[in-house]
């Protein structure tokens, strides 16, 4: 007999189950992969993510430092954005978003994706310029739930719990905070009263405040980005007021340290 059972071996059931092991809690773990596999990702570490993977114990060396200082470039086109991210082994990640309708209506094929954001944005075109794809075939996904915010008050974690849009790098950040305070809360409701922790809901009022408030804006960020009109607007103003976009991303991050169980 197991005291938890956590279904889903990616950055947040992993983490869960990281730390529900540490707390002495017998844990089983289910994932129908048999090992590590790509994801859709654009594999960005905040330092909100950093922090937490060395909470686990997991050190990233000198190299991966130095690639995570380095500038994230994201770039706009009709219908959506990409980042392109520096990863190792002089290896970038390019991932982006686009609108469906934007899609269909000019793009048959992945090779048609990637010339339609190149005429859209003359300095991808540029970056890309000489580059050798890796895959013939990248990895995709459609209708991203951004904005989701699991209003159910089960014990859902990750992605399970909140969506927040890609632009903000920090997937993995809130995959931490909603696994840790989960098992934490589990931990503390039988702790204090010894009665069954099904009733227990996770994350708390305050959790589920925190985190709501920063998807919230995150996915104005998002909505603004995917128009053209006023993502050139934003760009004007903050070419102006510089302080006031680091402002507003700042408002963005998930921070464990600041939610407390």
């Amino acid at each position: 007999m197991y005291d938890i059972a956590i279904i889903g071996g990616g950055v947040a059931g992993a983490t869960a189950a990281y730390y529900s092991a540490k707390l002495g809690y017998k844990t089983i773990l289910f994932e129908k992969k048999s090992g590590a596999h790509h994801k859709v990702c654009g594999e960005y570490l905040s330092s909100e993510t950093v922090a937490s993977l060395e909470e686990l114990g997991i050190h990233l060396d000198d190299l991966n430092r130095k690639l995570l200082k380095s500038n994230v470039n994201v770039f706009l086109f009709k219908g959506g954005y990409a980042g392109l991210c520096f990863i190792e082994n002089e290896i970038a990640n390019l991932c982006l978003i686009i609108d469906q309708t934007i899609y269909k209506k000019h793009c048959r094929s992945y090779k048609d994706l990637i010339e339609y954001i190149r005429k859209q944005n003359k300095f991808l075109d540029k970056q890309l310029n000489d580059s050798t794809p890796l895959w013939d075939k990248p990895l995709s996904i459609s209708n991203i739930p951004y904005g989701f915010i699991d209003n159910s008050r089960d014990h859902n974690i990750g992605d399970q719990y909140a969506v927040i849009p890609s632009i903000m790098g920090n997937g993995m950040a809130i995959a931490n905070l909603t696994a840790k305070t989960m098992v934490q809360n589990f931990h503390l409701h039988k702790n204090r009263d010894g009665t069954d922790n099904s009733a227990m809901q996770s994350p708390s009022k305050s959790e589920a405040a925190y985190i709501k408030t920063k998807i919230q804006l995150a996915y104005l960020v998002h909505q603004s980005l995917k128009s053209i009109m006023l993502a050139n607007s934003f760009t004007f103003i903050f070419s102006i007021f510089p302080q006031l976009m680091k402002f507003i991303l700042l408002k963005t991050r998930i921070r464990i340290q600041e939610v407390s169980p």
